[in-house]
C-alpha cells in the first residue's frame, strides 16, 4: 500500500478540521462542501460545514432561485448550514490560527478552516500594459480566431473573452472546457491555420451529494437583458421507467423566446442523466433550434435510462404552449 506523503500527514496535524466555512456558493464552493463533509465522515467525526453566500440563493450564476431551492434542500439534508444574503466581512484569528468570521449582518461564526470561493477576475494587466485591448470584464478581447488587436499576438483561456452564441456578444465565463477549445484554436492559428472558435453557451455542470446540476444558455432574466421576450416552464419528471429500480427525480426548466420560439437556455437538476440532456440543449442553442424542435425530436426509450416520454420533450412541450 502506498504511504501517504509526509506533508499531507503534517497538514492533518496542523488543521484540526472540526468545522469549516465556505465563502461563496459557486461551483468551486459547493464541490468543497461535499469534500469537507465526506472528510468528516471518514474516521475523524462529522464536520460542521457552513456556506455563506451574498446572493439570495446558491449557485447564483448557474441557477434561478426556484431551481437553487432543490439543491439547497439536498445540502441541508446532508447537514450543511446555509447562510444567504450575507458576505464575509472579517476573518477572525488568534495565535496564528483561524477562529471564525464576521458576516455583513454582524453574525459571528466560529470555524477552524475557511475557503474563499468568491469568483475570479482575469489577470490581464500585463497584456493591457503591452497595448493589448481589453474587453468584457477586463478580459483580453479576442476575435473568433483568438487574435488580439496586435498582429501575431493571440490569447485564449481564463484571461480571454468568449463570444456567446445565443446573444452574439462577448462574455467572460472562465471554464476549463472553454480554455481547452480556445487553446486549440489559438495554437492552430499561430502556426498558420485558419480555424474559428464558434463560441460558448455558458454550459456548466457540477455534482453535490446525490444531485447533478447543469445549465446552458440564458436564464429568463439574462434573456430580458439581451433583448429577448423569454418564457419558461419547469417540470419534474423521472430518469427511468417508473417501475424500474433506481428511478430518480429530475427537474428541467427550459427558456424560449416568446415571439420567435427560439430556445434560449435550460437548467436541469437531477439524480442522473443531467449532462446528456444539458449537452443536447447546448447543441440546440448552437443550431438556433425552435422550442417545438425540442418538443418533438425522436428520443430513445429504454427502461433503465429513460421513461417513455423523454423529460426534455415534456419540458419543451410545456414551454411551447407559451410561445406565440
Amino acid at each position: 500500500m502506498q504511504q501517504e506523503p509526509a506533508q499531507h500527514q503534517k497538514l492533518k496535524e496542523l488543521i484540526p478540521m472540526h468545522s469549516s466555512i465556505i465563502a461563496g456558493a459557486g461551483l468551486i464552493g459547493l464541490e468543497m462542501v461535499e469534500a469537507f463533509k465526506k472528510r468528516g465522515q471518514t474516521g475523524r467525526g462529522d464536520m460542521d460545514v457552513t456556506v455563506v453566500e451574498m446572493a439570495d440563493h446558491i449557485l447564483p450564476s448557474l441557477l434561478d432561485k426556484n431551481m437553487a431551492k432543490i439543491v439547497e434542500r439536498e445540502l441541508e439534508a446532508n447537514g450543511v448550514k446555509i447562510i444567504l444574503g450575507e458576505r464575509v466581512e472579517e476573518i477572525l484569528g488568534r495565535d496564528g490560527q483561524i477562529k471564525g468570521i464576521i458576516t455583513s449582518a454582524k453574525r459571528n461564526i466560529d470555524s477552524d478552516f475557511i475557503v474563499l470561493g468568491t469568483g475570479v477576475r482575469p489577470n490581464s494587466e500585463i497584456a493591457r500594459d503591452a497595448g493589448v485591448e481589453l474587453g468584457y470584464a477586463n478580459a483580453i478581447k479576442v476575435d473568433e480566431y483568438m487574435r488580439t488587436n496586435i498582429p501575431d499576438i493571440f490569447a485564449a483561456g481564463d484571461c480571454a473573452t468568449a463570444r456567446n452564441y445565443i446573444t452574439n456578444k462577448d462574455t467572460y465565463i472562465p471554464l476549463g472546457t472553454t480554455a481547452n477549445k480556445q487553446g486549440r484554436v489559438a495554437g492552430e492559428n499561430v502556426v498558420g491555420g485558419n480555424t474559428k472558435f464558434r463560441g460558448i453557451a455558458g454550459s456548466a455542470i457540477t455534482k453535490v451529494f446525490d444531485l447533478f446540476i447543469g445549465k446552458t444558455g440564458l436564464t429568463s432574466e439574462e434573456g430580458i437583458r439581451n433583448g429577448f421576450d423569454p418564457v419558461e416552464e419547469l417540470i419534474e419528471s423521472i430518469t427511468r421507467a417508473g417501475y424500474y429500480p433506481g428511478n430518480k427525480p429530475i427537474w428541467i426548466k427550459i427558456v424560449a423566446d416568446r415571439k420567435s420560439g427560439r430556445v434560449l437556455g435550460s437548467q436541469i437538476v437531477g439524480g442522473e442523466g443531467v449532462k446528456e440532456r444539458i449537452d443536447l440543449i447546448a447543441l440546440a442553442l448552437l443550431l438556433k433550434a425552435d422550442i417545438r424542435d425540442l418538443a418533438s425530436f425522436d428520443a430513445c426509450y429504454v427502461p433503465p435510462a429513460s421513461p417513455v416520454w423523454e423529460p426534455i420533450n415534456i419540458a419543451a412541450s410545456q414551454t411551447a404552449k407559451l410561445v406565440i
